[in-house]
Formats: C-alpha cells, sequence, structure tokens
C-alpha cells in the first residue's frame, strides 16, 4: 500500500495527453544564468520556437531563428532516450521532474543557437517569472527547459543516458 501514491504518480504522467502538438508554436525566455556568469554577459531575449515532437515525457522545441535544424532522426532518437533512459532512471535518484507551473509533466528541450554552451538547464525557468524578476532581473518561462543547441545531435553530448 506505501507504494500506490508512486503508481498513481507514474500512471498519471504516462496517461496524462499531450498539451502541445508538433507544429504548435510557443514563446520562451532564454537562460537567465542566475547560477553562474558566462564570460561574456548575455542578455535574456524571446524565443520563438516551434514543437517539432511532443513524447510521453518531453517535448523538442526549436527556435524559429535556428538555420542549424537537427533532422527528425536525431529528434527522435533523443527523445526515445529521454523517455526511456533520463525520465525513468534519474527521478529514482533525484526525486520526481519538478511540475511547478505549466501543469505538464513533461520538460521542454528546447533547441536554440548557440550562446556559449551545448545544453543547459536553467533552474530560474521552473521559478514565476515575478520571483526571477525580484531577485535577480531576469525572466523565467515558468516551464522546466533543458537547452540544447543544435548541434549537439552531431556529438556525444546529446547522451541522455
Amino acid at each position: 500500500m506505501k507504494h500506490l501514491p508512486i503508481l498513481v504518480l507514474l500512471l498519471s504522467s504516462i496517461i496524462t495527453t499531450a498539451q502541445h502538438q508538433v507544429g504548435d508554436t510557443l514563446t520562451f525566455w532564454s537562460v537567465c544564468y542566475v547560477d553562474w556568469t558566462p564570460p561574456a554577459p548575455i542578455n535574456q531575449r524571446q524565443i520563438t520556437a516551434v514543437c517539432k515532437y511532443s513524447g510521453s515525457g518531453c517535448y523538442i522545441f526549436s527556435d524559429v531563428t535556428n538555420t542549424t535544424i537537427a533532422t527528425q532522426l536525431d529528434i527522435d532518437d533523443v527523445v526515445t532516450r529521454f523517455d526511456t533512459a533520463f525520465a525513468v532512471r534519474l527521478p529514482a535518484l533525484f526525486g520526481p521532474i519538478p511540475d511547478a507551473h505549466d501543469g505538464d509533466p513533461r520538460v521542454f528541450i528546447l533547441l536554440i543557437p548557440n550562446e556559449g554552451w551545448t545544453g543547459y538547464f536553467d533552474p530560474a525557468q521552473q521559478m514565476s517569472d515575478s520571483l526571477t524578476m525580484q531577485l535577480w532581473s531576469k525572466h523565467s518561462s515558468e516551464r522546466e527547459i533543458i537547452y540544447l543547441e543544435p548541434t549537439a545531435f552531431n556529438s556525444s553530448y546529446a547522451e541522455f543516458a
């Protein structure tokens, strides 16, 4: 009986209908950099991105300004690895994937042009915009986001497991 809440949580995340479908367009904020400062300050910008994949554990959105486009095969591969390895193994070690604002258990993987890194998780993006603005004068997308540079698919940096 003590494992029932965990089972319900797992089943609810599996049967939850995706809120975003391939072709949907959303607006995001770029990385805040509240937990470290890159060599040169980078101002936040708004990103318009289109959904390239809607998986059981994640979405892949791509900045519409990307000139380097990951192939659908690469996107499918990363989503499969995320859904079958990353999203399954890491919550057992670190706890459930946060879902504070958007009511969707999926993580957004946002492909944006190179900003000095290949992949980045910005913890401020899962906080409220009002709080990040108050603390750091930065915006939050209020979603769980992993930022990836599109060329990450050409290397082992896109490994999740």
